[in-house]
Parts: structure tokens; sequence; C-alpha cells
């Protein structure tokens, strides 16, 4: 099971790990049990790409592989660059982006989120940008007033689909609802804050460039 409270010690220790990784939050009550047995227990909680660069160092020390953790963080960062280039090389009015994490209460990121960052990198605003944290919960009456560009959504919601949005009742007068500027995005791509993030970052500056293409 991937949810912290389903997740078997017994299942962990049958594959006799030398080292468990484990999401800040979500399993920190499986750190005794695992230590108990002499595992090393790595916690991830990598909130910025600050936070990403220093997790891959960490693990790479961890696990014996500081040369291809050196190779991975400047191939990130290449392809940053990349993202950053591409979008400076269209003369775009700056795009205003809401987040959906979820709906049902609505969540999105703050400025402290790696997704935020990129989103800066890129040239867009993010539309909570002015808040100082990682994840935040909003209200629907905040998303229609910031007046967003463009909605991106994980697809991991089955009830949560462009109609569905197009749909919210006082939506309509959103520039992104009224423009059909709404895109699902891949959510195993575009919301974990690991070594896929500059692969995200291309993927988003090709959207923003060509929005009617989508992603």
């Amino acid at each position: 099971g991937f949810d912290g409270k389903s997740i078997s010690i017994e299942k962990i220790l049958s594959y006799k790990p030398d080292l468990v990784c484990i999401a800040d939050g979500m399993h920190n009550h499986l750190i005794k049990s695992l230590e108990n047995f002499g595992i090393k227990v790595f916690i991830s909680s990598a909130q910025n790409i600050s936070d990403i660069f220093s997790e891959i160092k960490n693990l790479a020390e961890l696990t014996g592989h500081q040369q291809e953790a050196e190779l991975c963080i400047n191939k990130i960062k290449k392809q940053l660059t990349q993202a950053e280039s591409l979008m400076k090389s269209q003369s775009t009015n700056k795009l205003r982006v809401y987040w959906e994490i979820s709906s049902n209460p609505f969540f999105t990121c703050g400025s402290k989120s790696f997704i935020s960052d990129i989103l800066q990198i890129l040239g867009v605003q993010n539309i909570f940008s002015d808040i100082d944290k990682s994840y935040i919960q909003v209200n629907e009456e905040s998303i229609i007033k910031r007046q967003p560009d463009i909605i991106l959504f994980p697809d991991y919601h089955a009830n949560n689909t462009v109609t569905h949005i197009k749909n919210r009742k006082n939506w309509q007068h959103v520039p992104a609802v009224s423009n059909s500027k709404i895109y699902p995005v891949d959510s195993d791509l575009f919301s974990r804050p690991g070594p896929r993030i500059g692969d995200m970052a291309l993927e988003l500056a090709k959207v923003f460039i060509q929005p009617d293409k989508g992603i």
C-alpha cells in the first residue's frame, strides 16, 4: 500500500532492504519500527527546487552514487535553462496560472513549492505566489478574483475534468475558462518533486508557447 496507514512492515522486511525512503508526514510512524530492525531511513520532504537538489545529493551519499547525482543535477539545470530560453524566445504576455491540486476542498501551490519555482523560471505567474507557503487551501472566490489565463490540474482525479471545470458556477468569466485554456497534466510527472522536474519544465514551456495544442 502507498498510503501510510496501509503499508505493511512485514512486507517491507520481506524484501530485506538496507535503506527505506519515506515521505515526511505520510510514513513517519514507520521510522521507529524500521530503525529497530537496523534499517536506515531517508525522510523525503522536498518542497522547492533547492530541496530537490539537496535530496538527490543526500541519497547519492547514502547509496554511493555521488557522481551520478552530479550528472543528474546538471541535466536538470540544463533542462530548466532550455525551458527558460524557449519561453524568452517568444514574445508573449506574462500568463497568469492557476495550478489546481484538488477541488474538494480547493488546494493549490504557494511560493515555496517546486511548482511555483518552475513557473517563475518560465516567466509565468502563479496566481497564488504571494502566499509564502508550499501548498495551501484557498476558497473558490479567491481563484475567480485572480482571473487566471491558464488552469492546470492533475489527471489523478477521475471526477475532475475540463468539462467539470468549465461548468463550475460563476467561472464563465475567468479567462482560462472563457478561452478554453484548461489542461489536465500527468500527475506522475507534474506532481512529484524529483529528478524529472526538468522534463516537466520543458513540457510546460511547450503548452505556454502553444496553448491550443495542450499537454
